[in-house]
């Protein structure tokens, strides 16, 4: 998302579609990264962006 660290360094390219509520799913904070489960009253608020082949390659490097 906007204002994190790798924000910049990923996504500056990448046309910003929207914020978004992804709705029956929690997010926890497992440290380095965060975790999503499915959860019948949970909403994670997040934003969408509309990206090409090159930024998914770094991104997938990024996440392993």
């Amino acid at each position: 998302m906007s204002g994190n660290s790798n924000h910049e360094r990923f996504l500056s390219e990448a046309k910003f579609a929207g914020d978004f509520i992804a709705e029956g799913f929690e997010l926890y904070d497992l440290g380095s990264y965060p975790g999503i489960i499915h959860s019948e009253n949970g909403k994670v608020k997040g934003q969408l962006y509309i990206i090409d082949s090159n930024i998914l390659r770094k991104l997938d490097i990024l996440e392993e």
